[in-house]
């Protein structure tokens, strides 16, 4: 109880002073940035969605809430560099927040890089076995190394706290129809498309040969 109480702590008193390195920026300023930051992105121009915000990192260059969402940005860019020293930038800042690990795994999935990406998931998964993101990037790693069973048991995990969630039904049945148990991925395809008729994914599959075998 003690070390869980240490952690918030300290998880709160770095948040304060994330918050608080705005200080010198007018509210109203920090707040233009951001939602001109915002804007910028609804038309995918990722762009001028970054550098909206390149005043307030200019300014507070360590802060947490800039450093993550660049890193986000960059990511959508596919410039995994930039992503990359964004999201460490965040983590340094908040070293017990998951955004920045999970956007650093998604980081190294983008490249293929399954070996970092499972190392970040494990980080993640210890210390929060239940996170939602965690397991299905990790299931989508561990799919992509053809550790087919422990993918299952993460994606089952997760479907056992959110039986109705699309994307883990969706990478369910994507997990059986690439090891062709086609009965298997026909079953939950099938499920997907009750939930959601319009599924890319599922209609996809039952378009294919294969679903017919």
């Amino acid at each position: 109880m003690m070390k869980n109480s240490t952690r918030f702590m300290v998880s709160m008193a770095a948040c304060w002073l994330s918050v608080n390195a705005y200080a010198d920026m007018s509210f109203a300023k920090i707040k233009e940035a951001y939602t001109n930051s915002y804007r910028y992105e609804k038309t995918q121009n990722y762009n001028d969605a970054i550098n909206a915000l390149m005043p307030v990192l200019t300014q507070y260059p360590t802060t947490y809430t800039v450093n993550l969402r660049l890193g986000y940005l960059s990511l959508q860019q596919s410039k995994y560099a930039n992503a990359k020293t964004y999201y460490e930038a965040a983590a340094k800042a908040l070293p017990l927040a998951f955004s920045p690990k999970l956007g650093l795994m998604a980081t190294a999935i983008a490249q293929s890089n399954w070996d970092v990406a499972e190392q970040l998931g494990y980080q993640v998964l210890k210390a929060d076995p239940n996170n939602y993101s965690a397991n299905l990037k990790m299931a989508y790693v561990l799919t992509q190394r053809k550790k087919y069973d422990n993918a299952q048991v993460l994606i089952e995990k997760v479907l056992a706290m959110y039986p109705e969630d699309i994307s883990a039904l969706t990478q369910y049945a994507a997990l059986f129809a690439i090891q062709a148990n086609y009965a298997k991925a026909t079953e939950h395809y099938s499920s997907v498309l009750i939930l959601d008729p319009e599924n890319v994914s599922a209609n996809y599959y039952f378009s294919a040969p294969a679903a017919k075998k």
